[in-house]
């Protein structure tokens, strides 16, 4: 024996039917938008929220993850942003992974990223006092 279908059961299924029919359709239709958006060669900028994001200068974050003994106080290193092209240009070596400035004898990485100068960061006011450094220094790890 076939089972009987009742009418609000295929009125369910054809409603169901005609709404997906057109979606499927819109679904094509902006995909063939997005490949000829895709297909030119053209810079599409970000929403403003994003860009915002990306060009946030990084040099201006404070991580408060170098406390002081008595965790009263933080050290911050100060940054003058992204390095130069100059400063990425200078020679150095490759030596198993490690990137060393045979000039100045010491990893790449301090001619290239190093800190300019120290603030230290009152735990409970948030003040901060800069610490005076030697002129065109580069400074690391500070602890």
């Amino acid at each position: 024996m076939m089972p009987t279908f009742r009418l609000p059961q295929l009125m369910a299924v054809a409603v169901l039917f005609a709404i997906a029919v057109p979606l499927r359709a819109q679904d094509v239709a902006q995909q063939g938008a997005l490949k000829d958006l895709l297909a030119k060669e053209t810079f599409i900028r970000p929403p403003a929220a994003i860009e915002k994001i990306v060009t946030a200068p990084w040099q201006q974050n404070v991580s408060l993850s170098n406390q002081s003994p008595d965790h009263k106080h933080f050290l911050k290193l100060e940054s003058e942003g992204m390095p130069s092209v100059q400063q990425f240009g200078k020679p150095h070596y490759y030596l198993g992974g490690l990137q060393v400035d045979y000039r100045a004898n010491r990893v790449r990485t301090l001619t290239t990223r190093g800190a300019t100068g120290l603030e230290i960061i009152d735990a409970s006011t948030g003040q901060t006092r800069a610490v005076e450094t030697p002129k065109n220094a580069t400074i690391s790890s500070a602890k």
